[in-house]
């Protein structure tokens, strides 16, 4: 009954006619409740005993990462200018913070309670993680220098593609940390909602992309709150305000576009 309940709750949005919003709309009531979503989840997974502490930490630099690479694509599209110095130089000391979170978040790793290993996976993930980001150090390294030696021609291409192989290894991480009884339901939330919101939100393409997708995301949502709220699987301990704090903004959103 509870899982009839939740489709007719997910249906009854798709029933109604979606209103388009402006991009300036977008901006000021939507995004800021999508940020606060993206902020909420993490603070709750960091609340499970095996998760690694500073993992998050990661993926806020990987975050201010991606503005960065986001101003160097509009401002060199296919090679890099004088005009690129300064944002090649952030991304330069954001790898650098990197780096360092990296190497401290292994010494801050402890032995996974549980009997499964899921948890040597998502390490295996931070291997290919690391390994990419020495990559990346050096092609930003490289194309600061011989710019600056030769003004020469320089592809951006090879720094795009390195950061967004991290990302990806990165995210494939989180879903690795959380318990075996609730791997799946915050697999599918983070798969199918937090990480395509995280990486679209910083783009020109986030307004576009989160109208054609609000009727998936507003299933995952309302799925991950059912599942863990609603059923027999009990919720996990110190999340059931978070849990809350989730559906009470996409709420709130959900006013916005209905």
């Amino acid at each position: 009954m509870k899982f009839i309940a939740l489709w007719c709750l997910v249906f009854s949005f798709s029933a109604m006619a979606q209103k388009e919003i402006s991009p300036q709309q977008f901006q000021s009531q939507v995004k800021p409740q999508l940020w606060g979503i993206v902020s909420e989840f993490y603070q709750m997974i960091e609340q499970f005993p095996d998760y690694p502490k500073g993992f998050n930490r990661l993926i806020a630099l990987s975050r201010q990462f991606e503005i960065e690479k986001q101003s160097l694509i509009k401002t060199c599209p296919r090679y890099i200018i004088q005009d690129c110095l300064p944002t090649i130089e952030n991304m330069l000391k954001i790898t650098q913070e990197l780096d360092y979170q990296t190497t401290s978040f292994y010494g801050a790793l402890k032995t996974n309670e549980e009997p499964y290993i899921s948890g040597l996976t998502g390490l295996r993930f931070i291997d290919l993680y690391q390994s990419q980001l020495f990559e990346l150090k050096n092609s930003l390294e490289f194309a600061s220098f011989t710019f600056r030696a030769k003004k020469s021609k320089i592809k951006i291409t090879p720094i795009v593609l390195t950061f967004d192989r991290m990302r990806t290894y990165l995210s494939l991480c989180v879903p690795e940390f959380t318990p075996y009884v609730y791997k799946k339901n915050f697999t599918q939330f983070y798969m199918n909602f937090i990480g395509p919101v995280e990486r679209y939100l910083g783009t020109p393409l986030a307004h576009t992309f989160f109208y054609q997708n609000l009727k998936e995301f507003n299933f995952s949502l309302n799925l991950i709150h059912q599942n863990l709220t609603k059923r027999s699987k009990k919720t996990p301990v110190g999340m059931g305000s978070g849990l809350n704090n989730l559906q009470y903004r996409w709420n709130q959103i959900m006013r916005v576009y209905y």
